[in-house]
């Protein structure tokens, strides 16, 4: 009897598990999508030099190029994080994605909201010269 009570709680703690994951995912792709928002905007009011190669290369020809881009790639690593989720290096490595994300949000409101702003609450010192 103790081993059928400890495969039914394991598969409850596998339910479990896989729900933070989603949820934790889930995440992911939201904040992924205000930096995608954030990013586009910054691009068309010339606040921003690009860093990433592949996303300087890909902002002269729109957001189209951009999303199609960061969907992709965001779909993709869903995908493999997903399919290895009971593996504990892919939760570690949803969860560093997690924290990079915060990280970025932070960074993005530093920008808009600076705690010295220029003019407006945009913080003019990050805008890029013409």
């Amino acid at each position: 009897m103790p081993a059928c009570s400890d495969a039914a709680s394991g598969t409850v703690r596998q339910k479990r598990r896989d729900r933070r994951f989603a949820w934790l995912l889930i995440g992911v792709w939201i904040v992924n999508c205000f930096d995608l928002e954030l990013t586009l905007l910054a691009a068309q009011q010339r606040m921003l030099s690009e860093l990433n190669p592949v996303v300087g290369r890909l902002l002269p020809f729109g957001p189209k190029a951009l999303t199609c881009y960061k969907f992709a790639l965001l779909g993709i690593g869903s995908l493999i994080l997903w399919r290895y989720r009971s593996y504990r290096i892919a939760a570690v490595a949803l969860w560093v994605v997690a924290i990079a994300c915060v990280i970025l949000s932070f960074v993005w409101y530093q920008l808009y909201f600076g705690i010295e702003p220029a003019w407006g609450g945009i913080n003019t010192a990050c805008m890029d010269t013409p």
